[in-house]
């Protein structure tokens, strides 16, 4: 059970309960004491340095947010972070043009130092900017995360955004920052100060440089509930040469990530897949949803899967809230619920959500 994985003095620690978002198809609950979110913070204050970004510098922040898509309205604790910190953040889950010519509106009036993104979400822009002749001249750094970064995503969002400071960032909800870019571009720093990354094949044998392993992480900073050798699910591979910049850490050379492709709706709007992820697994998640997985049938016409906790259903009422939140980024789309006893893995062994 989960509280196997807790600090039997949990009561001692100023803590809070963070989900993932179930990318693996299984959302999980992880306790984070206040220490590890403020050396998180601090570890993620200076990944920007390494990007020439100093604290207090302008930030857009092209991101998902499930609060905000629920409500429309940002709460009042996010909108005094967003001041103190000299940013402003903007809802990416739901994309269309006529998002997309607000988001270039606004970057070229406020002309941030950084603008921070989903690597998918910020990719679709620039395809947007690219084909509609609206590629800009932007003088700052642009942060992905999210997500993999693709070398076709990076060229994309360097034509349109004039610039080749794009930085990749590897982080997770439950293991915070974990690798991140610099000025060099020789790979992803391991932050190993927060995280300590490991890289094994299919048999639990350390990978040499260059060899595509699955990536295990020890988190150092959370006493509450310390992940160790912590599966995350990603695929990635050491780099073989020192970085550029003189900072001696381990290097990182890609991260694959989880494949996930954008959902098109028929009215051609765009939906990033971790605003299921985020919705499904987290927001509308009580603890009775153990696995979920989402299948396009049709451009209009979606299904989704449902294994839940003990075997026992869902409520009807909960399942009409379902479709109705997703009806309002899915618009009038079909939307089917079934409950499944479990979700097969993929050949090779993988979750699909």
């Amino acid at each position: 059970s989960r509280d196997r994985f807790i600090n039997e003095r949990k009561s001692n620690f100023q803590y809070v309960i963070n989900k993932t978002g179930g990318s693996t198809g299984e959302p999980f609950e992880v306790l984070q004491d206040k220490y590890f979110h403020d050396y998180n913070e601090a570890i993620f204050e200076y990944s920007k340095v390494m990007k020439s970004i100093d604290l207090g510098d302008s930030e857009t922040v092209l991101w998902g947010s499930t609060k905000d898509t629920f409500s429309g309205i940002k709460g009042l604790k996010s909108r005094i972070r967003d001041f103190l910190y000299n940013r402003e953040t903007i809802n990416t889950f739901n994309i269309g043009n006529q998002e997309f010519e607000h988001y270039v509106d606004r970057i070229e009036r406020w002309k941030p130092k950084m603008i921070r993104a989903y690597a998918q979400s910020i990719h679709e822009l620039a395809r947007y900017m690219i084909d509609n002749n609206r590629c800009v001249s932007f003088k700052g750094v642009i942060h992905t995360g999210a997500g993999t970064l693709h070398d076709f995503m990076r060229k994309d969002i360097a034509l349109a955004f004039g610039t080749n400071e794009i930085y990749n960032h590897y982080g997770s909800r439950e293991l915070g920052s974990i690798a991140t870019e610099c000025n060099s571009h020789d790979g992803l720093h391991v932050l190993g100060t927060h995280n300590y990354v490991e890289i094994v094949d299919d048999e639990g044998n350390d990978c040499a440089s260059g060899q595509l392993g699955n990536v295990i992480v020890t988190s150092l900073n959370n006493s509450v509930m310390p992940l160790v050798r912590y599966v995350i699910g990603d695929m990635a591979t050491w780099y073989s040469d020192t970085c550029g910049c003189g900072v001696v850490s381990t290097l990182l050379s890609s991260v694959t990530g989880r494949q996930s492709e954008m959902v098109t709706l028929k009215n051609g709007n765009r939906i990033v897949p971790e605003y299921f992820i985020h919705t499904i697994g987290v927001d509308f998640n009580n603890g009775d949803i153990l696995k979920f997985q989402i299948v396009q049938e049709e451009v209009d016409h979606f299904i989704v899967k449902l294994v839940t906790k003990s075997g026992l259903p869902l409520v009807q009422n909960r399942l009409e809230e379902l479709r109705r939140i997703l009806g309002k980024q899915l618009g009038d789309s079909k939307i089917e619920t079934i409950l499944l006893k479990d979700i097969p893995l993929t050949p090779s062994g993988k979750f699909i959500y």
